[in-house]
């Protein structure tokens, strides 16, 4: 699904804004370039590119949220969420590798709605406790 990248989905730390705005622009043209008459070795290609920018975002964002001092809690939530991507990556890398038919659009399917359902869930709730600690308060 092409998603329209809007100022809603800003969590308020600028670092991260840019990193989603550039990965909701990366998942965009994939959807342009992947659809039903992909084959799936030359979808997983396309995705290299995808999953290193993911795989760096996924680094960063975890150290804002350390050098922030959010807590714990809410660190290894972010962190299992991560986990959990990875692992369902690894789950259609498998796919693709047996030439599953449906793994293109299943793996755009999937992706248009881990990512926006991760931005405006779990990293709203990051940017909120980055944005607190960076004013030194704790609401």
């Amino acid at each position: 699904m092409y998603i329209e990248w809007k100022d809603v989905y800003c969590i308020g730390v600028p670092r991260i804004d840019e990193q989603h705005a550039q990965l909701i622009k990366m998942l965009n043209d994939l959807y342009q370039k992947i659809g039903p008459e992909s084959s799936p070795g030359n979808t997983w290609e396309l995705l290299n590119g995808f999953n290193r920018y993911a795989e760096t975002h996924f680094i960063c964002e975890e150290r804002i949220a350390v050098d922030a001092g959010v807590p714990l809690g809410e660190l290894n939530l972010h962190k299992q969420e991560h986990e959990d991507y990875r692992e369902r990556m690894r789950t259609f890398q498998h796919a693709f590798s047996e030439n599953d038919k449906n793994a293109p659009i299943q793996l755009m399917a999937f992706l248009s709605n881990w990512w926006l359902s991760h931005i405006l869930i779990r990293d709203m709730e990051l940017g909120r406790l980055v944005r607190n600690a960076q004013q030194g308060t704790n609401g």
